[in-house]
């Protein structure tokens, strides 16, 4: 992409499971000055199909750059974002930025402490270990309650250090969801609720519950034997690019420090709503194509976290 250096629009959303990161590394990569970015909250098919915005601006795009047609399309702002609220809250949409990733971020760590909290604030502990079944989708969490109105917009990391006694591998699972004031994990719809016969998340059937629909949150994963980086060609330092070049495998009861890109998201949470990691050895978000045959795990994944093991989720706060 950074060979690209004609004037390009960029849309995409945080919702879609194939598409997103390639997106933000276009908008990234792409070389030329003329570039916008509009992330929309809706699924990819809506915004094409269903949405007039996406089709008007495309026609204003083409015309101005291809018929020379003077459009005002260069007053369009160069970057709009959609940050979703989950539930039955309609998303935010065209919010206008100077940039993205956007240049407030505050990158903080939050680390994984004894009772289930994820702290902001590094407290000492000591060294501990908690495991989960890596083949059953049980899943271990960690959550942060937010004391006020806050926004997680961008590309979030997880470090975490594990080992498996029973394979000399480990692939690693990750969810960032948001959990309710009241404790219940919530899932966004991906497209608006007008024209629908239904009026709450719950009432939409089980065959109807794919990624088109719904989003339980951002995902991260990870094969341990393929962990190593090459940051001369990631685009963030929280989307570390990985070669997968070489096998490292992890020999049994050995320790290895994973650092595990997350799809980027954009969610706001209200005073006393929570953000949730969850660590599986399978797939926990939503999508079509059923990937979780395909994991290479066996037995018991122990997560150290406290004293020398820093395990910790980058969150990017906005």
């Amino acid at each position: 992409m950074k060979k690209i250096n004609i004037p390009t629009y960029i849309t995409g959303t945080w919702t879609n499971t194939m598409h997103g990161m390639g997106a933000i590394r276009g908008w990234l990569e792409v070389q030329s000055e003329k570039k916008w970015l509009r992330w929309h909250p809706w699924q990819e098919w809506f915004d094409i199909w269903g949405n007039p915005q996406a089709n008007e601006e495309l026609g204003q795009f083409f015309d101005h750059f291809l018929k020379g047609i003077d459009n005002d399309w260069e007053s369009t702002p160069r970057v709009r974002m959609g940050v979703l609220k989950f539930g039955e809250k309609a998303p935010l949409e065209n919010v206008v930025e100077e940039d993205f990733p956007l240049p407030r971020t505050q990158y903080k760590k939050a680390y994984l402490e004894s009772d289930g909290k994820l702290s902001l604030d590094k407290t000492p502990q000591t060294a501990q270990t908690i495991s989960y079944d890596s083949e059953s989708g049980e899943h271990i969490s960690f959550t942060h309650t937010f004391p006020e109105k806050t926004q997680i917009v961008g590309m979030s990391k997880a470090v975490l250090h594990m080992s498996c006694d029973d394979l000399d591998d480990l692939d690693v699972y990750l969810l960032l969801r948001k959990i309710s004031a009241s404790g219940e994990e919530m899932l966004n719809l991906n497209i608006p609720w007008k024209g629908l016969p239904v009026s709450k998340i719950s009432d939409i059937p089980d065959d109807l519950r794919t990624e088109v629909i719904l989003y339980a949150g951002p995902t991260g994963i990870q094969r341990a034997s393929m962990r190593a980086i090459d940051w001369s060609k990631s685009m963030h330092e929280n989307w570390p690019y990985y070669p997968m070049d070489k096998v490292e495998k992890v020999p049994k009861g050995d320790i290895v420090r994973l650092e595990i890109g997350i799809w980027a998201t954009g969610i706001e949470f209200e005073a006393g709503e929570s953000i949730r990691l969850q660590v599986c050895g399978r797939h926990q978000g939503i999508n079509n194509f059923g990937t979780t045959e395909f994991t290479n795990n066996k037995g018991k994944h122990m997560l150290h976290f406290g004293g020398e093991y820093d395990s910790h989720v980058v969150l990017p706060f906005t």
